[in-house]
């Protein structure tokens, strides 16, 4: 996998979902269906992030904070099954713009960087290349 693809997923949700917001401003499109996919995709994106967040904070812990363990994963669990049912509605619907399109890129990404290879590696670059797109048009 190159080196650059897991460093572009980790220091950049909100630049992917900002260029994602960005894209039908770039080719002047506007969609209701594509609102709703770029909302979908941004609540699983946040919810990746937090299961991240969450899981380095369990890690930290020692056996004596068997309270706040128990707390954090009964959210994790929550956050997994979340992630899970997002994950199909995503899948049901049908991207026609860009901007649903970025989303949708995005969501997979990060769905395939604990595994790498050539599947992340693909969508991280059309995604790549659809932001560079999207910022070069405005």
């Amino acid at each position: 996998m190159p080196a650059d693809s897991r460093s572009f997923f980790s220091l950049s949700r909100r630049a992917i979902l900002g260029a994602a917001s960005a894209v039908p401003v770039a080719v002047g499109a506007s969609s209701a269906e594509a609102d709703a996919i770029v909302e979908r995709c941004g609540q699983w994106l946040a919810a990746d992030a937090e299961i991240d967040r969450l899981s380095l904070r369990w890690a930290e812990l020692d056996h004596q904070a068997g309270t706040e363990k128990e707390s954090l994963e009964t959210r994790l669990k929550h956050l997994h099954q979340r992630q899970a049912s997002g994950l199909e509605q995503i899948a049901d619907m049908q991207a026609h713009d860009l901007r649903a399109v970025a989303g949708k890129l995005a969501v997979v990404a990060n769905a395939a960087r604990e595994y790498g290879g050539p599947i992340h590696d693909i969508v991280t670059d059309a995604l790549r290349v659809l932001i560079g797109t999207a910022s070069r048009k405005i």
